[in-house]
């Protein structure tokens, strides 16, 4: 799992079997050396043990009921708004896409890939312009790997800023999390990196398949929220 240090707000990748079910661990910040708590899994529940599915399920429950309030709220808030929707900015409708990605041949083939989909893509390499950019830009996909311009942890980074945004400014953006230690379209490791998918790096070849699948599910649960939202801005 990941957290983030509370004294210099580094992404720390923690094992979360080395977590005490129902209590917390202290874990040292390998950026600051200081240490702070991480809360273990709540008894019964632990993810990676056998009640893992029954956990993650439980997990995605809430994630959706949360979702359907906060979709409920733009829709009664849209008519009020713009043509563009609640925000303004037609979010969701933006085809710009941000490749985090540091090695080049990879991310020549997601910039081919892409760009086949109808994106326009832009590579950057480090962590410090990949937030630059996207504090400046409104993305509507972002791949995101986990190393980047030699930082081990550079894709977490720019996955916590990501997850930090507004939770109708979060939705409008599409995150595929790209390593090569899980496999693509895992979905439990996507809900814990805070994704909507994940991209093994072994897997270039498949990267039409897989962006194009991804991006259909995604589609596909949103539609019906959209084209409600759309409706009540119009006054329909």
């Amino acid at each position: 799992m990941n957290v983030t240090c509370p004294h210099c707000t580094t992404a720390v990748r923690v094992d979360e079997a080395h977590l005490p079910t129902g209590g917390k661990a202290r874990v040292g910040c390998p950026q600051c050396k200081k240490p702070f708590e991480v809360a273990g899994p709540s008894a019964g529940a632990a993810p990676g043990g056998p009640g893992a599915e029954a956990w993650l399920r439980q997990q995605l429950d809430g994630l959706k009921d949360e979702i359907r309030r906060e979709l409920l709220a733009e829709v009664l808030g849209a008519r009020g708004a713009g043509p563009g929707g609640a925000s303004g900015r037609g979010g969701r409708k933006s085809k710009l896409a941000l490749v985090c990605e540091d090695e080049q041949a990879f991310a020549g083939s997601l910039v081919d890939t892409l760009k086949a989909l109808g994106w326009q893509p832009e590579v950057v390499p480090d962590v410090e312009g990949a937030l630059r950019l996207l504090e400046r830009h409104e993305y509507g996909l972002v791949t995101v790997d986990r190393t980047l311009a030699g930082d081990p942890q550079g894709g977490l980074k720019v996955l916590d800023w990501l997850n930090r945004r507004p939770g109708p400014e979060r939705r409008r953006v599409f995150v595929a999390y790209v390593t090569d230690e899980i496999k693509s379209m895992d979905t439990g490791s996507a809900f814990i990196a805070g994704a909507n998918l994940t991209v093994n790096k072994n897997d270039a070849s498949r990267l039409p398949s897989i962006l194009s699948k991804g991006l259909e599910e995604r589609d596909e649960l949103y539609r019906t929220f959209e084209e409600v939202t759309e409706s009540v801005a119009r006054g329909e």
